[in-house]
């Protein structure tokens, strides 16, 4: 798309569909007719260059899934999908829409080499949870990373941080409060539980349409590649998680106004599901 601003030129995307990713959004904007974009679905039924016994045939070898995909043209969540298609759009706004007022809340995922460090501020605003910042970066020194963070971290004045403490996040973490020692600065140890709820109250937060969000395109694409498989949570293959992990940081000491309580003694807390059934959505001929 950067290569067209100033061409007025134009461009043609063709494919099987993978997901509800960037090619179904344009999809999508082409069947409501905006921005200048059309659509078209072409199933294999559509071509008179299959016949219909290798379609019946293809139908019996292969899961319905993959047929509705492969066969279909059809539009379909992967099925250990953690955020929805739909429930990630319904948060998407306008950068100008972002109401970036105190006080705030900030997520820290520290990383050395492999993946990203990802720091992500929250704020509340009319009952919403609005992402004012997001950044990920990777390669370099932790003196330079904490030097990064700090610089970040005073942009919003009397914050509240949550930061990754586990693994290389310990030593880290001294080093932050080290250098920022009257800032309100915590380290969560993770294991599989504790993991398992922040991504349940961020995807509570998705589901609901209680996250603003202006469009970014490195943290959509790890919701959009954030899956739940054989007990784990974590990007599929060849993608990362590190914005995810600091935005369910940041959302977790984010005051909440929903949620269950039972009062005996001290609060205890409990994860809110929703149950979904699942849904069969064709994209209409354009």
């Amino acid at each position: 798309m950067p290569m067209l601003a100033t061409t007025e030129g134009d461009l043609v995307m063709i494919s099987t569909p993978n997901g509800q990713n960037h090619f179904w959004r344009y999809f999508r904007m082409g069947e409501r007719g905006e921005h200048g974009i059309w659509a078209k679905q072409a199933p294999s039924s559509d071509n008179p260059m299959i016949s219909a016994d290798f379609l019946a045939t293809q139908k019996e070898l292969i899961s319905e899934r993959a047929y509705r995909v492969e066969y279909e043209a059809a539009f379909l969540d992967s099925s250990g999908r953690v955020f929805s298609a739909e429930s990630i759009d319904g948060c998407l706004v306008p950068e100008d829409k972002i109401v970036a007022e105190g006080p705030f809340y900030i997520g820290v995922d520290w990383a050395r080499y492999k993946d990203y460090t990802a720091i992500v501020v929250l704020c509340q605003h009319q009952g919403k949870a609005n992402l004012v910042f997001a950044e990920r970066f990777t390669g370099i020194v932790w003196s330079a990373q904490i030097d990064r963070v700090v610089e970040i971290i005073q942009r919003f004045p009397q914050a509240q941080i949550l930061t990754d403490n586990t693994g290389v996040g310990d030593p880290v973490l001294e080093q932050l409060i080290r250098a920022m020692p009257h800032s309100a600065i915590q380290g969560l140890v993770f294991n599989q539980r504790i993991k398992g709820d922040l991504i349940d109250s961020l995807r509570l937060s998705v589901e609901r349409g209680l996250l603003r969000m202006a469009p970014n395109p490195e943290l959509l694409r790890e919701m959009e590649n954030f899956e739940s498989r054989n007990g784990k949570l974590e990007a599929v293959g060849g993608y990362n998680d590190d914005l995810v992990i600091a935005l369910s940081l940041a959302n977790r000491i984010l005051p909440k106004s929903y949620g269950i309580q039972i009062l005996l003694g001290d609060i205890r807390r409990f994860a809110v599901r929703r149950i979904l059934k699942p849904l069969t959505r064709f994209a209409q001929a354009g």
